[in-house]
């Protein structure tokens, strides 16, 4: 399932809102807002993903035409390079905005599901690591298990890629890659003599971006669905 293909009721969180509005009003158009940032950037991330999709599949067609391609066919090879390039780079920074919206609709929620104060709600990353860290304190062992596994995958998946590769930049002149066999590579200038080189500073795998989009977005849909039914019980 994907987001266009979302045939289960309102967007993700809207009907949470709308009893959020009735139980918890002071804090409802504040959540509203993040609700709507975070189904706009949905749009985005599937746009990206199916623009990604499309593009890898004439990606791999020219491929297997090398080296017998056409000029016009190397001219669009190349293009499609970078396209790829730039869908791999813009689904890791939107994955994250649309991550960091979650704790912040989630914020008055989560009283009689942990038995502390409520979880970080700074972004997506503290919101995790509360949960790892605080286990005790989490009633329903399911939940806490969705959150401990999503943790890992959005560490090793979605962070560590966009952190290291793509963004957080030195002071050095710097771009990413993306190879054949699904490598983020970054490149930063080093300087030999009077010549500028492109020197390799960080490579590590990415996963596809179809299967990252969908674990996104079961991830939200279990959220959604497991606030539902404790506020309705």
């Amino acid at each position: 399932m994907i987001f266009s293909e979302y045939k289960g009721g309102p967007l993700p969180f809207r009907e949470l809102l709308d009893i959020m509005k009735k139980k918890f009003p002071k804090y409802h158009v504040h959540a509203l807002f993040y609700q709507s940032d975070l189904s706009f950037k949905l749009e985005y991330l599937e746009l990206i993903t199916l623009r990604y999709t499309h593009t890898k599949k004439r990606f791999v067609e020219l491929f297997s035409k090398t080296p017998e391609m056409t000029s016009e066919e190397t001219f669009e090879f190349l293009q499609s390079v970078s396209a790829l390039q730039l869908d791999a780079d813009s689904f890791l920074i939107f994955s994250r905005i649309v991550l960091d919206r979650i704790p912040i609709i989630l914020k008055p929620l989560y009283k009689g599901i942990v038995t502390k104060k409520e979880p970080s709600t700074i972004n997506i990353k503290q919101h995790l690591d509360w949960f790892s860290k605080n286990t005790k304190y989490i009633k329903d062992s399911e939940f806490l298990s969705k959150m401990i596994i999503f943790k890992k995958l959005f560490e090793e998946e979605l962070r560590e890629p966009r952190n290291k590769i793509v963004v957080h930049p030195s002071r050095k002149h710097y771009r990413s890659s993306l190879s054949n066999d699904g490598n983020l590579t970054r490149y930063e200038y080093a300087y030999d003599s009077t010549e500028k080189l492109w020197k390799v500073v960080k490579t590590m795998p990415i996963k596809d971006i179809d299967y990252l989009y969908k674990e996104v977005w079961s991830f939200i849909l279990y959220l959604n669905e497991f606030f539902l039914s404790n506020l309705n019980v």
